[in-house]
């Protein structure tokens, strides 16, 4: 098993959104809550650790549900993390999971829908700070 320690993302402005070339651009409000937040994962024992996101901005679409807020996210050790794998996130935001020493210095993560999840979920997450 492999480790991912030691990353420092800084100076980014971003606008999360859905592109799809075979669809016609109209998306449901379900479509628009999977363009999903930062995912900093790692596995059961195997943490991500030692990342610093700093001068970041991101705006999300929103919509996610009550229902949404509440998933539990399952494992899948076998398979690379990609988000779309998990489906729509419990977090608008930042969702960090098996994580150790994750930083946000300066993030401004905000919506441009409304959303009833949380700006950011942990889960298995040890020394996070956010300022």
């Amino acid at each position: 098993m492999g480790t991912v320690k030691n990353i420092r993302v800084s100076d980014v402005v971003a606008k999360v959104t859905l592109h799809d070339r075979d669809h016609s651009g109209d998306y449901s409000e379900r479509e628009k809550a999977m363009a999903g937040p930062i995912m900093i994962t790692g596995i059961p024992g195997h943490c991500v650790e030692d990342v610093i996101l700093e001068n970041v901005r991101i705006s999300f679409p929103g919509y996610g549900t009550k229902e949404d807020a509440q998933r539990v996210v399952p494992e899948d050790e076998d398979r690379y993390p990609e988000q779309f794998f998990f489906g729509i996130l419990p977090a608008w935001g930042a969702y960090i999971r098996h994580a150790r020493n994750i930083g946000f210095k300066n993030v401004q993560l905000t919506l441009r829908g409304e959303d009833a999840r949380e700006k950011i979920v942990l889960e298995d997450v040890e020394g996070f700070v956010n300022h």
